[in-house]
Order: C-alpha cells, then structure tokens, then sequence
C-alpha cells in the first residue's frame, strides 16, 4: 500500500523570508547578516494529519497572543483557505480540496474546522514531528518512512538499547 505524504511549507516560508531579507537589505542600504526565519518541517501522513497542520498553523498567532482570530493576523493562509482570497504562493493540497466539490462549500465547511479546538494530543504531535524531524502519522506511515529513507524517522526511546534489541536489528539487517 502506497501512502500519501506531504511536507509542511517549510520551502515556501523560507523562500518568502529570503525574498523578504533581500528586499530589506535593498531599502535600508544593510550589507551584513539578514535576519532570517528557520522553519520546521515533517513528513505528514496526508490522510489524518494534513488538514490538522494547516489549522496548527494558522492557529499559531492566536496561540501565540498575537491576534484573537486567524484571519486577523495579515499573512496566514487563512485568507486563502477559509476566505478565499486569491494567492500565487498558495497550492492548495488534495486533502483540503476533498472537503467540498465547489470553492463556496469548501470555504464554509473549513472556517467550520475552526469552530473547535485542536485536540492538545494533536498539537503535541505535530510539534514532537517538527521539532524532531520525525514523520507524523501513524506506526506504520512512520516504520515505511524509516524503510524509504534508511533512517529513524520517529522518536526513540531513552536510554541505551538491550542487547536483546542490537541482536534483533542486526538480524533484520542480515535479510
């Protein structure tokens, strides 16, 4: 079974933040460092988990004290996705499309996803994947990530590993 991933707009945000420095840089005659904006991305399971950042993100200003509502914070999506406001750097993805078959009805139906909190699980979640650079999605999304790409993909546990467990993998990495 194929799974769907996507990644968070962690390259449209850098773009943007680069384009935006270099624009600085030009008005204000500055020839150092610009200060630039780091972002996090993950791996996401499309399915359960996109539609779950897209609100985390453009929650994040109100989270933050910021503004009371998305829509009041002048550079979030949220003008695009739930009013929709036209956008050259906005894709929407596949998940945010399936919620409606017309503009109107999916515009309706997302500001709706906003009416209820985002589960503090999910939250956690999404943060734990970013910060760690791990995949978000279920064990198995995460076991075929790791698989795909060679590497750890969710978080390990602490300590050091048995000699029961060092055997296992050698095993495995045996077949």
């Amino acid at each position: 079974m194929k799974t769907k991933i996507c990644c968070a707009a962690a390259l449209t945000g850098m773009m943007i933040a680069s384009s935006g420095a270099a624009a600085n840089d030009s008005a204000t005659g500055n020839r150092g460092l610009s200060p630039i904006i780091f972002h996090r991305s993950c791996l996401t399971q499309s399915e359960e988990y996109v539609l779950a950042c897209y609100r985390y993100i453009e929650l994040n200003p109100v989270r933050a004290g910021m503004v009371n509502q998305p829509k009041d914070y002048r550079w979030s999506s949220y003008h695009t996705n739930a009013l929709g406001k036209p956008s050259k750097l906005i894709v929407p993805h596949e998940e945010y499309l399936r919620i409606a078959r017309d503009q109107p009805a999916r515009l309706e139906s997302y500001r709706a996803l906003f009416k209820a909190h985002l589960d503090e699980e999910i939250v956690g979640q999404i943060r734990s994947a970013t910060n760690g650079n791990f995949a978000l999605g279920s064990e198995r999304f995460q076991k075929e990530i790791e698989a795909a790409l060679g590497r750890r993909a969710r978080r390990g546990q602490s300590g050091r590993p048995s000699s029961n467990q060092i055997d296992q993998e050698y095993q495995l990495d045996l077949l």
